[in-house]
């Protein structure tokens, strides 16, 4: 998903940030702005350049503001605390050791990104709870698999 932005000195050009399943791009007239040693260099309609970075929100699962000159930009509203709560649900997971820990961050992620998605609320908390229901299942299958083959 795309969250445009508005910067000083980057009027009529279109800057945006996209966010959701991996990690966080800017792009600047739809031109991928790269990143060096996490800055990134941004040209102003004069001609200077702006250095932007990233600084991470709710343990890096939401999406990150950004940082222009030292300013920083709300790129999406942060999530309500009930969505935060009902989306780490499967944080529980991380009881099933490693490969628990890794289920439960994939659907604890993909819990987050449905949350900004544009759709009814009872179909995003119904996708949710799917998608965690998911990962309890596939836990179960993976770890009863992995005792099997030790067997």
């Amino acid at each position: 998903m795309r969250y445009p932005i508005k910067l000083d000195g980057f009027e009529g050009q279109a800057v945006e940030v996209q966010a959701g399943f991996s990690k966080p791009r800017l792009f600047v007239n739809n031109q991928l702005v790269p990143m060096k040693k996490r800055i990134m260099t941004l040209k102003r309609n004069d001609g200077t350049e702006a250095t932007a970075a990233w600084k991470p929100k709710f343990l890096g699962l939401d999406i990150p503001d950004l940082i222009v000159d030292g300013k920083e930009i709300q790129v999406a509203k942060p999530l309500h605390w009930v969505f935060k709560v009902w989306s780490v649900l499967p944080i529980f997971l991380f009881l099933g050791g490693l490969f628990g820990g890794l289920i439960g961050i994939l659907a604890i992620t993909f819990n987050f990104a449905v949350f900004r998605i544009s759709a009814n609320l009872f179909l995003k908390f119904f996708i949710t709870l799917l998608i965690s229901v998911a990962a309890v299942l596939a836990y179960y299958f993976i770890a009863t698999v992995f005792l099997i083959s030790l067997a």
